[in-house]
């Protein structure tokens, strides 16, 4: 199933593509919301139509620090990524997999 973001994509030049992802990679090891939205080329219009919602609850999430585990994996998975739990402890770290339901 092709999503509207990989269909925007589509229309990329091979050398923005390389770009995009150069600079995704580059940005990607602390973000927020807003910064993600924003390295993907995405308004929030534009996400609000992949994830099914309105504008203003794109905007309201962008600067919230507490939501819900599954509104969080609508939006990254509208960006065309997918959300992943892990709990660093002082002897490792531990992937959570209790919501994984949540994504279905």
């Amino acid at each position: 199933m092709v999503n509207k973001l990989e269909e925007m994509s589509e229309k990329f030049t091979q050398e923005e593509r390389i770009e995009a992802e150069l600079n995704f990679r580059q940005m990607a090891s602390e973000l927020t919301l807003c910064e993600i939205r924003e390295s993907l080329g995405l308004t929030q219009i534009e996400l609000s139509e992949l994830c099914h919602n309105r504008q203003a609850a794109i905007s309201k999430m962008e600067s919230r620090d507490d939501m819900l585990i599954s509104s969080l994996h609508k939006v990254i998975r509208a960006m065309g990524g997918e959300l992943e739990l892990f709990a660093t402890f002082p002897n490792g770290v531990v992937k959570i997999i209790q919501f994984t339901k949540v994504r279905e």
